[in-house]
């Protein structure tokens, strides 16, 4: 009789236990106990502030269009409760620091070693086809080794030195969500190259101004002015702007307790996960902007592409969702300020394929 991993079981719990707050900061609670009631009275009475409201800073990088946290708490915290941002080093929570002290042995595998080791062994695979010999086996255990069969091993005395050479890893919000963190939940502060924290209504008008789909001349002469002089309307910005498109988009889901990553390699604007925790329902989401009736600037999407998009999530086990941002005329909405955002509103399509063999009957 078989039974469960008992080592997964523990992985499993451990994971839900790092990961058990959904948000960086502490929601109100109704079904608050007598005892936390007196504490919190106390923190209020004499002026405290309670322990698990943190807040964090970030520094706006204009050219790779993204925010950099380079503290290390301020990165555990951020990932570790609700998935915000990833590791410039890794491919999604920050853990190069972790892989590089643990170079060289076997007693933990992280997602790059498990990633390397299937690259390799495909790579095998392919040269055995052509070359008429039978495929070499690899394991996440040997994703260390070169592929001339060579330990990799790094010597304990130079893990310090690797650390201290090389520069740290820093995690990196991309401006949908370190504007939520700003914006919508209040616990980021966003910093300029200066060093100079900026309010939220001139993050909100440098990051439309980022995300341009096409960049005027007056466009890139504003971009160039002192932050001083962007409380002057800026004609520019249009309702259909992408980086408002996208935030209704993201804050919809956040505000539903979902969690919301890039889907790029998906060839969508989100990958989606409806839960909090380790138990995930993946969906993939396009962000359509749906123009207003009197709007010719509707974008029509074939049939083919549709389909095409459609068969990629079905193989990568992820659900296509379309999702419409419905815009507000553009000469009865002000733009110069996230007041507008109340203005728009989002419509949901899922789609999923008919498969015969499954629905048939």
């Amino acid at each position: 009789m078989n039974t469960a991993n008992p080592k997964k079981k523990r992985t499993k719990k451990a994971l839900e236990k790092k990961h058990k707050d959904p948000l960086p900061i502490t929601l109100a609670n109704d079904s608050l106990t007598w005892t936390q009631y007196v504490v919190n009275a106390l923190y209020n009475l004499i002026g405290w502030y309670h322990a698990d409201d943190q807040h964090f800073s970030g520094e706006y990088s204009p050219e790779g269009g993204f925010i950099r946290i380079t503290d290390n708490l301020d990165i555990q915290e951020l990932y570790c409760k609700g998935f915000f941002g990833k590791g410039n080093l890794s491919r999604s929570e920050p853990t190069w620091s972790q892989r590089i002290a643990a170079e060289g042995s076997d007693s933990k595998q992280f997602l790059e070693h498990i990633t390397e080791a299937r690259r390799k062994q495909r790579k095998a695979t392919r040269i055995s086809k052509l070359m008429n010999t039978p495929p070499l086996s690899s394991s996440p255990s040997q994703a260390s080794q070169s592929e001339d069969g060579n330990n990799n091993e790094v010597p304990n005395n130079h893990v310090n030195e690797i650390l201290d050479t090389v520069f740290e890893e820093h995690l990196q919000l991309s401006l949908v969500e370190g504007f939520f963190l700003a914006y919508g939940l209040g616990c980021l502060t966003i910093l300029n190259n200066e060093k100079q924290p900026l309010s939220i209504l001139e993050c909100w008008k440098l990051f439309c101004n980022n995300t341009l789909k096409d960049r005027s001349n007056d466009a890139e002469v504003i971009s160039r002015v002192p932050l001083t002089t962007l409380q002057s309307p800026m004609d520019f910005i249009q309702s259909d702007n992408p980086f408002i498109v996208k935030y209704v988009v993201y804050h919809y889901y956040r505000s539903k307790a979902w969690v919301v990553k890039d889907g790029i390699k998906f060839g969508t604007d989100y990958s989606e996960l409806n839960e909090i925790g380790i138990v995930l329902k993946v969906f993939a989401v396009i962000v359509i902007p749906s123009y207003h009736e009197t709007s010719n600037k509707q974008e029509n999407l074939s049939w083919s592409w549709i389909l095409g998009m459609n068969r990629v999530c079905s193989q990568a086990n992820k659900t296509l969702v379309l999702c419409y941002v419905n815009l507000p005329p553009q000469k009865t909405v002000h733009l110069q300020s996230p007041e507008c955002l109340t203005q728009y509103s989002v419509t949901e399509l899922a789609m999923k394929r008919w498969i015969p063999e499954k629905t048939r009957g």
